[in-house]
């Protein structure tokens, strides 16, 4: 559902069938709120947003950690080093 990142990543993080390692929720925030993000479908492309939080899931791969973010254009999950 776009715009609902923490929701979504809560069911994604119950989803036994994806998600094959411990994996950990993550919000990513600061004190003023404003958190830039670039490649998200919310905002055109190459152009970054800026949201007042926003959720992703991190699984520890044990080749590399992996992000899983619902609202990326990028591939998901993708490497951590790489979001």
């Amino acid at each position: 559902q776009p715009f609902y990142c923490e929701e979504n990543i809560h069911r994604l993080a119950q989803r036994g069938d994806l998600i094959e390692y411990p994996s950990e929720v993550v919000i990513i925030t600061n004190p003023l709120r404003q958190v830039a993000c670039w490649h998200q479908r919310a905002a055109e492309p190459d152009e970054p947003i800026c949201w007042d939080y926003h959720v992703v899931l991190l699984e520890q791969h044990p080749a590399s950690a992996r992000i899983w973010d619902l609202d990326t254009r990028l591939p998901c999950p993708l490497p951590a080093e790489l979001w």
